[in-house]
């Protein structure tokens, strides 16, 4: 771990990081030293860009879907996916309108023949399918509809959340280019992020505004941007695979459904470092998927003393980074980084040092993808006491969901409190 940049790990005075573990160094199974928690089988994408499953309990070695580059151990947030047979287009829960099915014809992300293709019929009008029973939405809440989809004949798919008593919830996505159209006033964001061999998960983000009741939730072919209406040929088409409607302000990946529907669990890396009493640091960095919307997400919580001791970063509403050192049950840093450094666009990399000693607290903060930075500093008398930790928390708090939604790239901890100068360049 570490072998590439081992060098630049040494210092002279403190000597190798207590712990240094790399995500995305090509390691093939986390380290033994880590417990992953997670109660349910999930997937990633492997070295080979190929969708593969991960056991629950077991960690997420994350790899680009185009380049197989790895990306980091992924944590994300518990979702509960409420479309029924969320790959099955066939089945009686979905609801053709001037569309038709023809079912396992094209090769999906995890290398099965499982895509269906959706056909739009010989009728100048939209051509849709949808669950036929529809699906709750609560008034002011957020929610998230994805779907997979493949070019074939049509350029474009068109995704419509809360489709029926909401008005202007649709974004057109070109799945030939991989780029998002026209996005419509009601929608909050759009994203589509390629999945691999020509696939794309196309996502639509709304606040829904309505009384709570049932609604239409929607996906339709489309011929070009902004169009609704066209006349099909009762050939052409498009690939579909795994649906999904879930709570939050972005998609997480795929949890496949069945007769009923399916939940993700809560996801955390987890270690058990004891830091001598008087002084240590920690460096990591990673990646945010998503812009954050109104989630609060976490990057790293460490604790002890049942909470009286703490250390965490998180990023929260409008993307606000926030850090806090805390020691016997008082704040020391407790404060956000400036608005700079904030979290607010997709795929942001960020890079986080924390460093502790008794008279001197140091938070430092590197927003790498808009090379931001910033620092927070204290001075309090006694230093947190992580001698007898609880635990160190990769990606998530130590028990609520703040799952990040991202990968954890590396993470290094020195039992020492190391000179600023050293914690910025290691955190860069």
């Amino acid at each position: 771990m570490y072998a590439n940049a081992l060098p630049a790990l040494i210092n002279p005075v403190y000597g190798l990081p207590g712990r240094a573990y790399d995500f995305v160094g090509g390691n093939t199974v986390f380290d033994s030293r880590l417990t992953v928690t997670r109660s349910t089988t999930d997937p990633y994408f492997d070295a080979n860009s190929v969708q593969q499953a991960a056991s629950p309990d077991t960690g997420r070695l994350d790899h680009d879907p185009l380049t197989g580059a790895a990306l980091g151990g992924l944590v994300e947030r518990g979702a509960t996916n409420s479309i029924l047979r969320s790959r099955e287009f066939e089945n009686a829960v979905w609801h053709n309108f001037q569309t038709d099915i023809s079912e396992n014809t094209a090769t999906a992300p995890d290398g099965t023949a499982t895509g269906d293709r959706l056909i739009a019929l010989v009728s100048d009008s939209n051509h849709t399918i949808r669950p036929a029973a529809n699906l709750t939405y609560v008034q002011g809440n957020t929610y998230t509809l994805a779907v997979d989809a493949k070019y074939s004949d049509y350029s474009y798919i068109s995704v419509r959340p809360g489709s029926s008593n909401m008005s202007s919830t649709g974004v057109w996505f070109n799945i030939q280019a991989g780029t998002v159209g026209t996005i419509e006033a009601n929608v909050d964001s759009a994203s589509i992020r390629p999945r691999g061999n020509g696939w794309y998960r196309c996502s639509v983000t709304i606040t829904y505004t309505p009384a709570t009741g049932t609604d239409g939730t929607a996906i339709m072919l489309v011929p070009s941007d902004g169009v609704q209406l066209f006349a099909g040929d009762g050939v052409s088409g498009n690939f579909l695979w795994e649906a999904q409607r879930e709570d939050g302000p972005a998609a997480t990946s795929p949890v496949t459904t069945e007769a009923t529907a399916a939940s993700r669990g809560r996801e955390a890396i987890a270690d058990s470092y004891d830091f001598p009493a008087a002084a240590g640091s920690v460096i990591l960095t990673g990646r945010v998927r998503d812009i954050l919307g109104v989630d609060t997400r976490r990057a790293f919580t460490m604790r002890a003393g049942a909470g009286t001791e703490e250390i965490y970063v998180e990023f929260s509403t409008a993307g606000g980074v926030a850090a806090r050192v805390r020691g016997a049950s008082t704040n020391h840093i407790g404060a956000s980084f400036s608005s700079g450094v904030d979290i607010d666009a997709a795929d942001t990399r960020f890079a986080l040092a924390i460093a502790w000693a008794d008279n001197d607290q140091y938070a430092y903060f590197n927003n790498i993808t808009r090379g931001a930075t910033d620092a927070l500093t204290a001075t309090a008398a006694t230093a947190p006491d992580f001698s007898g930790v609880d635990g160190q928390w990769f990606g998530n708090h130590e028990s609520s969901d703040f799952g990040l939604n991202g990968w954890i790239e590396r993470a290094l901890f020195y039992p020492a409190r190391l000179p600023n100068a050293t914690l910025q360049k290691l955190a860069a």
